[in-house]
């Protein structure tokens, strides 16, 4: 099981927002899905900056 800690905090005139997904065994067979993580929070946060700061939705109709 993996878990995951989100931890929210002001920054200056902002906020910072800290992920932290632990708990990937370290088995062959988890390397795609702890590479998989990494990229999917990568690419959903990168979004969520976005719509935030512009109105704009980044994912593609395939996303959701």
């Amino acid at each position: 099981m993996t878990r995951l800690k989100l931890e929210i905090a002001p920054k200056n005139a902002g906020t910072v927002v800290k992920l932290t997904h632990s708990g990937f065994p370290k088995q062959e067979r988890w390397v795609d899905l702890y590479g998989g993580a990494i990229q999917g929070w990568q690419y959903f946060l990168m979004d969520l900056k976005s719509v935030l700061d512009h109105g704009q939705d980044l994912r593609s109709q395939y996303d959701w």
